[in-house]
């Protein structure tokens, strides 16, 4: 293995397409594989190797599709993309992502929340489904898994009687 710094011309490290370029041998800046680089001006064309400067660019604000870091899922949640560096990245999946009425709650917190902990959209509901773009902290509650599932439940069941009495009352008033 050369030494790092060794520069020769393509022709004497095997190159046939580039025989007369300069090459020297580097070692990537992120995670240190050594390989033969393109001289340019001097300097070597890339500091860093395939691998890490794919992953480096297609990251964040860096990547090509970067349309500002906010998506909605197909669930219909908005989604934020947190920075590695970030207070509240623990909270983010694979992608660096988060579910934006979580992040709120914990900023709101001043924490990191619980994989279990389990923030609900107590707002009006439209058609029996939650406002799940209202993310204002005055119409996000904290709740654990449980107490979330009774929630709903609950919502459902006094919704189901008042549509039952309602239709009570209409029908009480055909006959009449």
């Amino acid at each position: 293995m050369p030494k790092i710094g060794v520069i020769k011309r393509g022709r004497d490290i095997g190159k046939l397409t580039s025989r007369n370029q300069a090459y020297v041998w580097h070692s990537c800046v992120d995670c240190g594989t050594e390989r033969w680089v393109a001289l340019r001006c001097g300097k070597a064309k890339n500091e860093r190797c395939n691998p890490c400067a794919m992953r480096r660019a297609l990251q964040g604000k860096r990547s090509r599709y970067w349309k500002g870091g906010k998506w909605k899922d197909g669930a219909g949640y908005t989604r934020v993309w947190v920075d590695k560096d970030d207070f509240f990245y623990p909270m983010a999946e694979k992608r660096g992502y988060v579910m934006e009425h979580r992040l709120v709650m914990a900023k709101h917190l001043g924490r990191n929340l619980h994989p279990w902990e389990l923030v609900h959209h107590k707002g009006k509901r439209h058609i029996g489904i939650e406002n799940k773009s209202d993310n204002l902290i005055d119409n996000l509650q904290l709740s654990i898994n449980g107490a979330h599932s009774l929630a709903h439940s609950r919502g459902y069941r006094d919704g189901y009687r008042q549509g039952y009495e309602d239709g009570k009352r209409a029908i009480e008033v055909e006959l009449q």
